[in-house]
Parts: structure tokens; C-alpha cells; sequence
């Protein structure tokens, strides 16, 4: 079969990730094997010097049309700029939350795209922003500056992600007084679409009525493509089976538009043509109500392809259908190459094709359907596996299981059915609610039966994101065992014996490769990182992530974020916050290929310290965690205490004079607080955390670290009345008890974690005295409204010659630790001397 289109699709995508990269050392390579398909497409194609030079012109047109875009990406605007207005348009749905509104807005001079993000200050406020549109008018001022960019190693960019949709700039704002919005009478594409966000709005409504309340969003999502007011819990337990495809709309839900739809044409006896072209008039519109995701729309341009070829009576091939959409749609938006949905979407579907004719030949458990389902779960499995642990840095052991099982009901049942409700409520609502209570039912056992699963401990599989050329490997051994299996169902062995043999031998040597490179990989993955202390960047608090040279892992504290919310202002309350472990902790540790954690040490019960740790608990497993033996009562560190018993985590106080071997190039040595008595067995209740914070030392190798939390300065001088300076030239680094009081044996240190932020209430002079550190940490976020750390310390710290690095600053700060020293490196220095100017 002839599949040059595929080729064409290959040069061109690889063109434009040369171009788009900046010629960067993985453009150089993919170049590299851009090349390869050039001589690829030359052993085939002897005879065919145009399909050659084609592919030469197509490269080339791609890598200038890549390099057309990025120049043309740019802003005029100013990088920053207090009180600055902008005049516009506004081009996305209004999205309010809480005391949030986020919508983008096209400049009208600039004719450029800003974020405009406002924080309300009354309820009344968010009543005015509920009634605005997509394509009102705008006069808005407010601050503006360039989007926030990562922070740590690893960390999901925002200014990166609006970057490929071409927005360089955010205006803050505060309030509503500094704004005006008015309707736009005139005709335009934003005011257009803003009528489809009123009717899917409606839509959503009218789901919320049908289903009930812990399933409507659910609904919406599967129907409608609407996520917002899908619940949390529910959106993470697909995502932890490896069912998020369903939520998304995408070939599945078109299939079945298009082929209801063309069902009841023709059995209302419509003519083959007008069937197919009015088919073919519902794709566009069935693209815009459901949101117009990267999913729909190559699905969507799939289809229509595929209903004019028959429509013309063309022989239609779903490669060359998959290979001449992605052309079309990186024509349209070349920075689509980035959109993870696309990649998932064309790569399997693109799986599917190559590999499910093949795979079901091996596949006899029954019926033909049964065969197709379990065949088409496989492939999409095998396929999407490296995309998956790439992005999302976990895969589920039980993922096929549920997809067999579940895939079927959720495509075949619930979503025909909630069609059908939809439209029926507004014909005959009572037909409605009949149909809704049915998919009702069936999403209940559905739940039901994915909690099961979850709760199975052989669930998830962390992985750190592979390097590039981990996963080029992987997809050639995919493509093999398919080749090969395709030669050993399709080729008669009698005939052709030598060939059998040697697809046969080729299937086993890539089973066999392939096992050992998944296991490598997730060994060795998972290693790489050790003898490194990571104070990573979470805001105004602290997490600092130890991995010891045999690969043991140390959390210090999870961040957080202190809420000042006062009574009467739940209207505030968002559906969607910014949760430190959640959206920033948790992401970072699997990045990283943190399958566990072995020691969890909680300095003190403060927010800032403590506010992402429930997240880890509930996402990586934890083996023990020490803390200071306190408890202040709260609702969060009840909940947190609640979840480590619920999960058996062992609790462990730890003490002044206590001692922990990590491994025997790593220990610990508690400093701080004292031992305290506890009430009637229980935990002492203390409100100052502070002055009970877990102070520490760490040696690794030869190097020291001094972790202090929150300690202030009568927590220091505690420590320094029981301390004994050691002469010089000793290197004693171990505590001695001298009958029931423990004197500290302090020495120089290297690395000194500032105690409280870098608060003026911590650090004292004689602190620094007896340590003497090299380096000093401070963990502290930007512009934080307590303005830490204070110029007082910092002058302290310069006078003792002590070199500052500040995550409010630097951002991550890493230091690998070796048997000679610490090599240092820190993320936004690095990020500075590499990024694509905005």
C-alpha cells in the first residue's frame, strides 16, 4: 500500500521541531533522523527521485516556516509596568472561580494576546464578572509582567506553555474599579464563539440537572468537553488508571456522533450523499460545541477526510488520513507539536492503525468482538506508555484492565445515553430524566468498580521522565515486535521459511531487548539524582528533598500556602486553588522518579511546612516520619496525622541527642528541641511551633548541612548553652551526653538552611559564631508580604563571610555532594543563559 503520505508527515513535523528548537542539540539530532528518512525513503523508492526530492523540498519548507513563526513570535509590549492599560477584545471564555476571573484579551493596537488575571475584592464583584462574554470589549489597567516562568528542576513552565500560544505578557488586577467591559454590537469570530460558550454554558446546566451532583461534571466533561466543574477526586482517579482519554473528547465521541447521526438518516431513507455531506456539515459544529481540543479537531479533519474519500468513492488509507491532518494542523498551528493531547492523540491513533491488525491475529479468547476490544487495549497501552510516563511520570499497573472493561460500557452505554437525555430534555423532559437515570446507574457501578481498583495495592508505577532517546528506542522495538508478529501471522512458513526464521528470532531478541530496557530504565531512572540536597522553590515555605548515595530519600517539610480567608467570605472559596503538594510537590518528586520516600521529617505544624504533605501521602508511598513530638490542633495536621495512621505510617519524635544512620555515607544528629513529657499518653499541645522546630545536622560523606526549620533565636541559645566549641583542627562531629544534659559538639559547617525565612527573630550573631558556615540557604518566596528575609540578617551573613543563595532568587538551589565537596548549581541562573527571549 502506498504510503508516501507518511513520509511527507515525517519530513514536515521533523522540519518544524528542528526549526521551533532553535537548533538545539536534540533538534541536531531529530535532523539526524530526519536524514535517516530521507535514505529510508530512497532504499524504498529506487525509482522514485521525485518522492525524494519532495521530501527534501517539504523538510526544508517546514524548518522555514518554523523559523517564520518564532520570529514572528514576539511582544511589543513592556516587560513590566505598574498602572498600564490595555484596550482589546476579549478572546477565551470568562473564567471565574472563587474570588478569581482569568479570560485573554487581543490588544487592539498591538493586535497581540494578554492574560488578564483579576482578584475580586467583593461578591458583588464576581456577580458583575459572571455576566461577561467572550467578545465584550475591554478597558482594563492594571500590572503588567511576564508570566510566571518554572522554578525547579523539572517543573511545569506556564510562561513556556503560553508561549507556544503566542502570550508573553499577564496583566494583574485587583478589583474592578480600574475596568471597563461592554458588549461589542459588531460582527466577529470572538463574539461568535462567545454565543457557543453561552450554549454550552446552558448545556452544562442542563447536565447538572439530569445527573446528579457528583457525576454532572463527570458528564459534562464526556459530552460537552467541559472540565470546570469536574470534580478533583474524580478527574485523579481516571487519571491514575489511565483513563483521562475517555473525559477527553476525541474519535471516540466523533465515531459516534457521526455514526448515529448517519444511522438515523439511513433509516429515514436519505440518499447516500446527502447522508455522507450532511455528516460531514456536522463535524465543524460538533468541533465548536465541544471545545475545539487538539483531540476533536484531528479527529474531527480524520473524519471528514475520510467521508469525502467516500463519498468521491476514493480508496481511503487511515495512515495517509492520520499523516495529511497533522500536516494540516501544524499548518494551522505549528506550535500544536508541543500539545501533549495531540501527541497522545495522533501517536495512538497512529498505533492503532499499524499495530491492532496485527495484534488481533494473535489474540483467540472468543468472539470477534472480544478479540478487536482486547487487541485495540493492548496496542493502545504499548503505544501510549512512553508519551505517558514522559508527561505524566506514572502508569498504572491495572490501566489495561480498566480500559477493557470499562471503555466499552462508559462508549457503548453512558455516553450514547447522555446524548440522548441531553437532547431529550428538550423535547419530552421526562424521556430525559428515564435515559439519565439509566447512565446514572451505570456511572455508579463504574465508580464503584474503578475505587476497587484503586485501592488494590499493585496499582502505580512512578517513573522519571525518560530521556528522548530512551523512548526513540523503545518505539523501534514496538515497531519490530508488530513487523515481526504481522510476518509470522501473514506469511506462509512453508513457503518462505528463511524469512519465518528470521522474523521469529528478530521477535524474540526485541521481546527479550525490550524487557531488559524497561527494567533499566526504571532502575536506573529512578537513580539518577542521588547524593543530592535539593532546597527546592515552593513559595513562602520550606521543602528541602535529600536523596543519600544509596539512593535513600529525606523530605524535609512539603511547602504550603497560609489561608487569611475571614468569616463571610466563602464566596472566595475556589473549586480549582493552587495546591502546593498537588500541582507543584507531587509533580516534582515522580518528575524525578521518587517511587518512595523512606524519611519524612516534619520540622513544626505551620502551614508554610506542612500544607503539602497530605498530597505526598496520599500519592508516594512513606516509610516513616519523624517530627517534633508536638501537636497543634488544626484541622489540616489532624487530617495529615489521620492519613499517615490510616496508611500505617509509623510516627517517630524525634529529640535532641537522637541519632540516624541513613546509610554509612549519610547520618543525622538531632539538636533540637528537648525531649517533652506527654499528656495523659497523648501528644503535648503546642501553639509556638516555631520554638519547637526539628533542628538537625546531616553529614554526607564530608560534607555537613544544619537544617533549622522555624527556630528562633531562644531555640538558638538552647542549643548554644549546650554547646562546646571544638579547637581547631578537631573534626569531631557527634553529640556527647554528660549525664542527663547533651552537649553539642559544634563544628564548621557548609551548608547552613537560614532559620524562619531569613526572619530578623533567627540567625542570631553568635549562632553564626559557632557554626561558621560557607554557604547559607534561604528559603523564601517572592515579594512575600512578610518581606523575608530581613536586611538585618543578610548584613550578619555578610559580615561572616558567608556566600547567600535564596530560592526567592536563584529558584531551585541543588547541591551534589562527592567525596571532594559540593558542586552547586541553581535553576534560574541556568534558565536565564538558555531560554527563547519572550
Amino acid at each position: 500500500m502506498n504510503r508516501t503520505a507518511l513520509l511527507y508527515a515525517l519530513c514536515w513535523i521533523s522540519g518544524l521541531t528542528v526549526s521551533l528548537n532553535g537548533w538545539e542539540w536534540n533538534s541536531i539530532s531529530l535532523l539526524l533522523c530526519s536524514g535517516g528518512l530521507i535514505l529510508i525513503g530512497y532504499i524504498l523508492h529506487m525509482n522514485h527521485k521525485q518522492l525524494i526530492l519532495r521530501m527534501v523540498v517539504l523538510l526544508s519548507l517546514a524548518a522555514a516556516y518554523g523559523t517564520w513563526t518564532e520570529v514572528h513570535n514576539v511582544s511589543h509590549l513592556p516587560e513590566n509596568a505598574l498602572d498600564y492599560t490595555l484596550r482589546g477584545t476579549i478572546i477565551s471564555p470568562i473564567e471565574v472561580d472563587g474570588d478569581r476571573v482569568r479570560f485573554s484579551i487581543r490588544t487592539k493596537e498591538e493586535r497581540e494576546k494578554v492574560k488578564v488575571s483579576i482578584r475580586l475584592i467583593s461578591q458583588e464583584e464576581q456577580i458583575v464578572a459572571q455576566r461577561w462574554r467572550r467578545g465584550d470589549l475591554a478597558s482594563i489597567t492594571g500590572e503588567l509582567t511576564l508570566p510566571p516562568s518554572a522554578r525547579n528542576y523539572g517543573q511545569f513552565d506556564y510562561q513556556y506553555f503560553l508561549y507556544h500560544q503566542r502570550i508573553h505578557r499577564m496583566l494583574l488586577v485587583k478589583g474592578l474599579e480600574s475596568m471597563e467591559i461592554k458588549s461589542n454590537n459588531g460582527w466577529s469570530l470572538a463574539r461568535l464563539m462567545g454565543g457557543v460558550d453561552r450554549i454550552r454554558t446552558n448545556m452544562a446546566q442542563t447536565i447538572s440537572k439530569l445527573y446528579p451532583e457528583d457525576q454532572s461534571g463527570f458528564m459534562s466533561s464526556l459530552l460537552i468537553g467541559l472540565r470546570e466543574g469536574m470534580d478533583e477526586q474524580t478527574f485523579s482517579l481516571f487519571s491514575r488508571l489511565g483513563l483521562t482519554h475517555i473525559i477527553a473528547i476525541s474519535g471516540l465521541h466523533v465515531a459516534i456522533v457521526v455514526g448515529a447521526w448517519m444511522g438515523l438518516l439511513r433509516i429515514m431513507r436519505v440518499t447516500r450523499e446527502t447522508n455522507i455531506t450532511s455528516a460531514m456539515l456536522l463535524i465543524p459544529l460538533y468541533i465548536i460545541i465541544s471545545g475545539g481540543s487538539p483531540s476533536v479537531v484531528r479527529a474531527g479533519i480524520m473524519a471528514f477526510i475520510a467521508l469525502y474519500a467516500a463519498r468521491r468513492r476514493w480508496l481511503k488509507d487511515g495512515l495517509n488520513i492520520v499523516s495529511v491532518t497533522a500536516i494540516l494542523m501544524t499548518i494551522w498551528n505549528p506550535y500544536y507539536i508541543y500539545d501533549v493531547s495531540f501527541q497522545l492523540s495522533f501517536a495512538v491513533t497512529a498505533g492503532l492503525i499499524i499495530g491492532t491488525p496485527v495484534v488481533v491475529r494473535w489474540v483467540n479468547l472468543g468472539p470477534t468482538w472480544l478479540n478487536g476490544t482486547v487487541a485495540v487495549t493492548l496496542v493502545a497501552q504499548a503505544v501510549s506508555f512512553p508519551l505517558t510516563i514522559y508527561y505524566f511520570n506514572q502508569f498504572s499497573l491495572l490501566s489495561g484492565l480498566a480500559n477493557l472493561l470499562l471503555v466499552p460500557i462508559i462508549s457503548l452505554v453512558v455516553l450514547p445515553l447522555g446524548y440522548i437525555s441531553l437532547m431529550a430534555h428538550y423535547v419530552f423532559p421526562p424521556v430525559a430524566i428515564w435515559f439519565a437515570s439509566v447512565a446514572t446507574w451505570s456511572n455508579w457501578g463504574c465508580f464503584w468498580f474503578m475505587d476497587q481498583l484503586d485501592s488494590l495495592p499493585i496499582g502505580q508505577l512512578i517513573w522519571a521522565s525518560p530521556p528522548l532517546a530512551w523512548i526513540a528506542v523503545y518505539i523501534g522495538l514496538l515497531l519490530c515486535v508488530f513487523w515481526c508478529t504481522g510476518i509470522l501471522k501473514g506469511v506462509d512458513g512453508i513457503l518462505f521459511p528463511k524469512l519465518v526464521r528470521k522474523a521469529r528470532g528478530l521477535l524474540l531478541a526485541s521481546l527479550m531487548i525490550g524487557t531488559i530496557w524497561l527494567v533499566l530504565g526504571y532502575g536506573y531512572l529512578s537513580r539518577v539524582g542521588a547524593s543530592t540536597v535539593s532546597f527546592l522553590d515552593v513559595g513562602q515555605g520550606d521543602s528541602i528533598l535529600i536523596r543519600t548515595p544509596k539512593n535513600q530519600v529525606i523530605l524535609v517539610d512539603g511547602g504550603g500556602t497560609v489561608n487569611f480567608m475571614k468569616a463571610g467570605e466563602e464566596w472566595r472559596v475556589r473549586k480549582d486553588p493552587f495546591e502546593i503538594g498537588e500541582d507543584l510537590l507531587v509533580p516534582l518528586l515522580k518528575k524525578r522518579g521518587i517511587t518512595h520516600i523512606d524519611y519524612l521529617i516534619i520540622t513544626h505544624l505551620h502551614m508554610d511546612h506542612i500544607g503539602g504533605l497530605l498530597a505526598v501521602l496520599e500519592e508516594i508511598p512513606v516509610k516513616g516520619i519523624l517530627f517534633n513530638g508536638t501537636f497543634e490542633a488544626n484541622s489540616y495536621s489532624e487530617k495529615l496525622f489521620i492519613t499517615a495512621l490510616k496508611r500505617e505510617i509509623p510516627l517517630y519524635p524525634v529529640w535532641q541527642g537522637r541519632h540516624l544512620v541513613v546509610d554509612k555515607h549519610t547520618s543525622l544528629s538531632f539538636l533540637y528541641p528537648a525531649a517533652m513529657e506527654r499528656e495523659s499518653g497523648g501528644l503535648p499541645q503546642v501553639e509556638d511551633q516555631n520554638g519547637y522546630s526539628v533542628v538537625f545536622k546531616m553529614t554526607m560523606y564530608n560534607s555537613t548541612f544544619l537544617f533549622t526549620g522555624d527556630m528562633d533565636a531562644d531555640a538558638e541559645q538552647e542549643v548554644l548553652a549546650n554547646s562546646v566549641k571544638l579547637r581547631d583542627g578537631d573534626s569531631m562531629t557527634k553529640e556527647e551526653e554528660d549525664g542527663n544534659t547533651v552537649v553539642v559538639i559544634a563544628e564548621k559547617i557548609d551548608v547552613l538552611k537560614v532559620g524562619h525565612h531569613g526572619s530578623k527573630s533567627s540567625t542570631t550573631e553568635s549562632w553564626l559564631s559557632l557554626w561558621q558556615p560557607q554557604t547559607a540557604v534561604i528559603s523564601v518566596g517572592e515579594r512575600n508580604m512578610y518581606r523575608h528575609p530581613s536586611p538585618v540578617v543578610i548584613d550578619r551573613l555578610v559580615r561572616h563571610g558567608v556566600s547567600i543563595l535564596r530560592t526567592d532568587t536563584h529558584g531551585e538551589v541543588q547541591m551534589k555532594v562527592t567525596v571532594k565537596g559540593l558542586v552547586r548549581r541553581v535553576y534560574v541562573r541556568e534558565q536565564n543563559l538558555s531560554k527563547n527571549p519572550l
